[in-house]
């Protein structure tokens, strides 16, 4: 009766064992997915990035040639004053912290190129 005991201890380190190995293998299967999602964010950044930098650019050209006591420049001037500004507006617009049809009056009056790449953007 106490062989059997032990072999039913034994069992069960076993079990555990293969528990074990499959649990093993989801973590090595998260670690390894980690590089990708690394790859992924720094995608994110430059898509980011380079978008921001097309509509800044444009937006100070505007900002320079119009009047700066509207409200539309004051939004402007906020939503597209930097580079950095720029790239957050970009992100809060995809991401549902800024309605995108707010942004979008913003960058229309740059022209329909923009419009049309503001809509790639929030498409793509």
């Amino acid at each position: 009766s106490l062989r059997l005991f032990k072999m039913g201890k034994i069992l069960r380190v076993f079990r555990t064992i293969r528990f074990l190995k499959a649990l093993r293998v989801m973590m090595e299967s998260i670690a390894g997915s980690f590089v990708s999602l690394f790859w992924s964010f720094i995608m994110i950044a430059l898509i980011l990035f380079v978008f921001s930098m097309f509509f800044v650019q444009q937006m100070t050209v505007v900002l320079i040639d119009t009047d700066s006591s509207s409200e539309l420049w004051q939004q402007q001037r906020y939503y597209f004053g930097s580079v950095e500004r720029a790239s957050l507006t970009l992100l809060e617009s995809t991401m549902g912290g800024v309605d995108w049809e707010v942004t979008y009056q913003l960058i229309e009056p740059l022209g329909h190129v923009y419009v049309a790449a503001f809509i790639f953007y929030i498409t793509f």
